[in-house]
């Protein structure tokens, strides 16, 4: 009977260290930053568009999509948005694409894109 009894006891005091552990790991973590476009499409692209964040290292994050015309703020919450990106603006029916000039980023932030004009400002 008593052995059962330290079994048990010792899973759950093996359950709570692990877990104790994990949380001691998730808080030792930095917080996610925060990167915010707001882009603006006055009628330079009749179609939907899917906006992609391009870092210049390689990969990318996908923003979301918008409407055909007007302005549309989309936003990303991840760890490390710092270096130098891009903006991509494909068309969700012909793939056609338009990139926007480079821009930095230190700790997320946020930027206006005019399609029309292809600048890119910095926002606070």
């Amino acid at each position: 009977m008593r052995a059962p009894r330290r079994l048990t006891a010792l899973l759950i005091i093996l359950t709570t260290a692990a877990g104790c552990a994990s949380q001691r790991g998730y808080r030792n973590r930095p917080p996610a930053e925060r990167f915010r476009v707001t882009v603006e499409n006055n009628g330079y692209v009749a179609h939907s568009l899917r906006i992609t964040l391009l870092p210049t290292g390689g990969g990318e994050y996908n923003l979301g999509l918008m409407t055909t015309v007007g302005s549309e703020t989309l936003s990303l919450e991840r760890r490390g948005l710092s270096g130098t990106f891009r903006l991509r603006a494909e068309t969700t029916t012909t793939r056609q694409a338009r990139y926007s000039p480079p821009f930095r980023l230190r700790g997320g932030g946020a930027v206006y894109w005019d399609l029309q004009r292809n600048f890119v400002r910095r926002r606070r």
